[in-house]
C-alpha cells in the first residue's frame, strides 16, 4: 500500500463556472462495491425462514437475502443509515428477525433487514449470539461476559448474572429455560437456576481456551463443545464430559461451528487459519476435508436446509452453497477468481480508460471505469505488485517483488495484453514500492529493501535498462515514494516512526537535497506534487500542506494517512489507516471532510479520478465513489444544453455534455440548418497547439476529444489547455489542467 497512485497521463477536467463548492461540503458520493459483488465485507451469522428464503448479517450494518436457498443474494445493507456491526440473528416470523451485535448491542428488522431499530438493554459491549429458549424466552450473550435475557420475545431484556471472570461470550445453548450452558475465553460454564448462578462444566477444563467455539445438543442425550482445539463429549445430557481429540488428520484446526446429523455424523467449519469444512462419520475418530481455502481468514457460518444443501457464509463476504454435502461448491459472491482473496495494493488508469489493480499474486483489469474487474489477460511475473502507472493506452509499468523479496519491473506496451519482466539490478536488491512515468525517456522506481537500501532508478529506455541512484534519504530512513513533476524536478519521501525524510532533485535524481520538515512528526507514507510550489504529503500524523515548495508545512488533516490522490489543485482524498473512510478537499486542501465508506478496511489504497474515486484493500476488495452534485437529485439524466464544465453554446436546441474526457455535441433538436462543428485546443496564452480529434457516432451527434499530445506528435507538458469546439461564430469551451 506504499506505492503512490494516481491519474498522471490522463487530463483533468476543471469546471469554468462559479458552481464549484469551496468545500467539501458541496458534493456527496454515491460508494459501490466493484470488487467482490455483492460485498466484500466479513459475514458472521446465517439464518433461513424455509428452505428457500434465508439471511445473513456481518459487519458494517451488512444484511443480505436469498429467496432461492443460497444461489444468488440481494444485498439490502442501508449503509447510510446503519453501520453497526452484526454478529447474530433469530428469524422471529417471516420478514422479521432480532440481530446482536455492536453497542447498544440488540436490534430488530421487520422488513427483511433493509432497516434495523435498536431495542433498549442493559448490554455494555458487542453482543456475539442470540438464542431462543422457548416460545417467548430469548438469551443473548457478549464480550463483557454479559447473558441477557428476555421473557416477552425479545421487547424487554434483563441482565443475568455473569459468570465469574467471564469475557468475550461466543456461543450458548439451553436445554430448558432453567439449564444452559455458555462457552467462550476461557469460560465453560453451566447454569441450573437460569443463569442467576453458574458453575464449571464437569469434565471439562478452562485452560489456555483462547478461541471461543460452538456447543450444541443433538437431543436430550448427545452434546458437544467445540472450543479452540479441542472437542468436549456427553452422551447422557451434560452429566458427564469426556475430551475428544482435538486434531483433524495430523493437524489441529480452529472449529468454529458445526452442522450435527446423527451421533455419529457430523460437519465442522474452521476459522482462524483458513477455510475448511470437515466432516466425520464416526464421531470425530476420522476425519474427510471437504472443502480448503487457505487465503480467507475462515468459514464463520453454515447451516444444512431440508433438501440437504450446505449453505456457508465466510470472513470475506463469500456465501457458499453445496447440493453434494460438501463435496464441490458454488460461490454466490462474484469476483475473479471466485475465491481466493488477495490484498491489492495497487491501481491504476491509461487515458483510454482501461483499469488495473495490482497485488498479491494477481492483477485485475477493468473496462468499465473500475465498476467491474475480471483477470488481466496476461499478468507480471511478480509475487507483490505494489506499484503501477500506466502512461497512455499502450506503454506502462509494474514494479513489485519476487520470490526472496527481490525487486521487479514489468513492462507492457500492448495496454496490459502482455507483460515482460525486467530486472532493475544484478543482484537485485529489496523491492520496487513507486513507480513514475515521466515519459519513455525518463522513468523512476523507488526501491527499498533493508536498513540503507533506499535507490531510486532511472531509465531512459522506457523501462528496458535501470540506472541505480541515491534518494537522499539516510541510511536506515525507508524510502516509501516518490512523485516527479518533470524529468528533473522530483522528490523522495519516506523516513521512519518519528523520523520523517523528504528530498529535492532537479537534475533527475544526480543529486538530492533535504527539505523541511518542520511539524511533521511522523515518516512520510505517500505524496503529490501540484507544482514545485504546492506539494501534499500524508503520514501517521496526517496529510501535511506547503504552498512555498517546501519551506515551511501546514498540517490540513490530523488522521492516520498512507495514501493520497488528486485530481487537479484543488479536488483530492486521502485515506484513514484506521477508520472505514476516505477524506476529501475540493479547496486545494486547506479543508477535509469524511466520506464514510461501507467496508470494514481503513487500509485503502486511493486512486482519484474525474468524478469520484476508487479505492482497493485486503481481500481484493475494490469500492469506487462517484460524486453527486445535491443540486441534480432528481434531475433528468439526459444532457442538459449547457453541460456543467462546459462554457458558451452553439445554438438553440443544441446539447452538449462532458463524458470523461470527451465534449458530445447533439444537434439532432436544432431547427437550424448545421455546418459540421470544428474544434481545437488552446494553450493558456491563447495559442492554438492541436485540433480536437472529432467522430460522428449519430446523424447530428459529434464527439471531440484530445489525446494529449501537441500537433507535432509530442506530448503536451503540464500546464493549463482550453477544449474549445466552434460552429461559425458560436462556440463552447472547457479548461483542462494537464498533470504529469
Amino acid at each position: 500500500m506504499n506505492a503512490l497512485i494516481r491519474s498522471h497521463s490522463a487530463m483533468i477536467l476543471v469546471v469554468l463556472s462559479a458552481t464549484v463548492a469551496s468545500t467539501a461540503l458541496g458534493a456527496s458520493h454515491s460508494i459501490s462495491w466493484a470488487n467482490p459483488k455483492p460485498q466484500g465485507n466479513p459475514l458472521q451469522s446465517i439464518q433461513f425462514e424455509d428452505d428457500a428464503v434465508g439471511y445473513t448479517v456481518g459487519m458494517r450494518g451488512t444484511c443480505l437475502v436469498t429467496t432461492d436457498g443460497g444461489v444468488t443474494w440481494t444485498d439490502r445493507t442501508d449503509f447510510e443509515s446503519f453501520r453497526k456491526h452484526l454478529m447474530d440473528i433469530l428469524l422471529m416470523q417471516p420478514g422479521e428477525m432480532i440481530a446482536v451485535g455492536e453497542n447498544p448491542g440488540i436490534f430488530r428488522s421487520i422488513d427483511g433487514g433493509a432497516s434495523w431499530t435498536p431495542i433498549q438493554n442493559p448490554s455494555t459491549a458487542t453482543l456475539n449470539e442470540i438464542a431462543r429458549i422457548d416460545a417467548t424466552t430469548l438469551s443473548a450473550v457478549g464480550d463483557a461476559g454479559e447473558v441477557l435475557r428476555s421473557t416477552d420475545d425479545g421487547a424487554t431484556w434483563e441482565l443475568r448474572a455473569q459468570p465469574r471472570g467471564a469475557f468475550d461470550l461466543h456461543d450458548q445453548c439451553w436445554t430448558s429455560p432453567s439449564h444452559g450452558y455458555v462457552v467462550g475465553e476461557f469460560v465453560l460454564r453451566e447454569t441450573s437456576d437460569g443463569g442467576a448462578s453458574w458453575a464449571p462444566i464437569p469434565g471439562t477444563t478452562e485452560n489456555n481456551l483462547f478461541f471461543p467455539g460452538d456447543i450444541q445438543f443433538l437431543d436430550s442425550l448427545n452434546g458437544w463443545i467445540l472450543v479452540d482445539l479441542t472437542t468436549y463429549r456427553t452422551t447422557d445430557g451434560g452429566t458427564s464430559w469426556f475430551e475428544r481429540h482435538g486434531q483433524i488428520g495430523s493437524s489441529p484446526i480452529y472449529q468454529e461451528e458445526a452442522v450435527i446429523l446423527d451421533a455419529s455424523n457430523r460437519f465442522v467449519i474452521t476459522d482462524g487459519e483458513g477455510a475448511a469444512l470437515w466432516r466425520t462419520t464416526d464421531d470425530g475418530l476420522h476425519w474427510t476435508e471437504l472443502y480448503a481455502r487457505q487465503a480467507t481468514r475462515g468459514l464463520t457460518g453454515i447451516v444444512r436446509l431440508g433438501d440437504g444443501a450446505l449453505v456457508a457464509v465466510s470472513s470475506d463476504g463469500d456465501m457458499l452453497r453445496s447440493a453434494d454435502e460438501g463435496l464441490s461448491w458454488a460461490n454466490a459472491t462474484s469476483a475473479p477468481g471466485d475465491g481466493e482473496r488477495q490484498s491489492i495494493e495497487a491501481i491504476d488508469f491509461a487515458p483510454n480508460g482501461i483499469g488495473f489493480a495490482g497485488g498479491n499474486r494477481e492483477l485485475l483489469r477493468s473496462s468499465d471505469g473500475g465498476a467491474s474487474w475480471q483477470f488481466a489477460p496476461a499478468e507480471p511475473e511478480i509475487s507483490i505488485i505494489f506499484a503501477i502507472d500506466m502512461f497512455d493506452e499502450s506503454f506502462g509499468l509494474a514494479g513489485g517483488s519476487i520470490s526472496g523479496g527481490l525487486s521487479e519491473i514489468a513492462r507492457t506496451t500492448d495496454g496490459g495484453s502482455s507483460w515482460n519482466n525486467h530486472t532493475i539490478d544484478s543482484p537485485p536488491v529489496g523491492f520496487v514500492v513507486d513507480l513514475k512515468v515521466v515519459d519513455a525517456s525518463a522513468c523512476y522506481a523507488a526501491l527499498h529493501g533493508g536498513t540503507g537500501v533506499n535507490f531510486v532508478y532511472k531509465s531512459t529506455d522506457g523501462g528496458l535498462g535501470w540506472n541505480r541512484m541515491s534518494s537522499g534519504l539516510p541510511s536506515g530512513a525507508r524510502l516509501h515514494a516518490i512523485d516527479f513533476l518533470d524529468a528533473q524536478v522530483g522528490f523522495a519521501a519516506g523516513g521512519d516512526f518519528g523520523a520523517p525524510a523528504l528530498y529535492r532533485t532537479t537534475d533527475g535524481g544526480q543529486s538530492w537535497s533535504a527539505v523541511p520538515l518542520a511539524g511533521v512528526q511522523e515518516a512520510i507514507r505517500d505524496m503529490r506534487w501540484i507544482d514545485a510550489s504546492t506539494g501534499f504529503i500524508a503520514s501517521f500524523d496526517g496529510v501535511h500542506r506547503t504552498t512555498n515548495g517546501g519551506q515551511t508545512w501546514i498540517q490540513a488533516l490530523s488522521a492516520y494517512t498512507t495514501s493520497i490522490s488528486f485530481v487537479d489543485g484543488a479536488v483530492g482524498y486521502a485515506n484513514d489507516l484506521f477508520d472505514p473512510r476516505v477524506w476529501r478537499t475540493e479547496d486545494g486542501g486547506a479543508t477535509w471532510e469524511p466520506i464514510e465508506m461501507p467496508c470494514v478496511n481503513g487500509s485503502l489504497t486511493l486512486l482519484a479520478r474525474e468524478g469520484g474515486f476508487i479505492a482497493a484493500g485486503a481481500a481484493s476488495v475494490i469500492l469506487r465513489g462517484e460524486t453527486i452534485d445535491p443540486a441534480a437529485v432528481g434531475a433528468p439524466r439526459e444532457p442538459e444544453p449547457l453541460a456543467s464544465g462546459l462554457r458558451g453554446s452553439l445554438g438553440p436546441g443544441v446539447r452538449a455534455r462532458l463524458i470523461g474526457s470527451v465534449i458530445e455535441i447533439d444537434a439532432s433538436r436544432s431547427a437550424e440548418t448545421w455546418m459540421v462543428p470544428t474544434g481545437r485546443v488552446l494553450d493558456i496564452a491563447g495559442r492554438s497547439v492541436a485540433d480536437l480529434s472529432r467522430s460522428q457516432p449519430g446523424r447530428s451527434v459529434w464527439r471531440f476529444s484530445w489525446d494529449s499530445r501537441l500537433a507535432t506528435g509530442e506530448r503536451a507538458p503540464s500546464g493549463v489547455y482550453f477544449l474549445l469546439v466552434e460552429r461559425g461564430a458560436r462556440r463552447l469551451v472547457a479548461k483542462r489542467l494537464l498533470l504529469r
